[in-house]
């Protein structure tokens, strides 16, 4: 990812024109930050409950956290209640992230 991309506005745009107005899902956007770590945590039970969309920014800012986003996403049901579900995390190149959150995801470069 490069610095001059805002991937919220970017995923904001492609949520107004593919989801919105057609559906009850929700965008939830977050800035990893100090103190956020369970507001995150409850967030994400609660989108993939109720078939949410959760942004996660800067995700190379929480390097003691990003452990801890791993068990988060591990223990998510295999079955979602809603496919409709997604979790979007953005960082530029990061020398620690986890394992399984590489390969269970996704990886698009903008």
């Amino acid at each position: 990812m490069t610095h001059s991309i805002n991937v919220f506005n970017e995923l904001q745009l492609f949520y107004q024109k593919r989801i919105q107005g057609y559906s009850t899902t929700k965008l939830h956007h977050f800035q990893v930050g100090k103190g956020l770590n369970k507001t995150i945590e409850e967030a994400i039970a609660k989108a993939a409950a109720a078939g949410d969309w959760v942004l996660i920014e800067n995700l190379q800012l929480a390097d003691e956290w990003v452990d801890e986003l791993e068990l988060i996403i591990a223990k998510l049901p295999e079955e979602i209640s809603s496919q409709k579900f997604r979790l979007f995390l953005s960082s530029v190149q990061m020398d620690n992230c986890p394992h399984m959150i590489l390969k269970q995801s996704v990886k698009v470069a903008l």
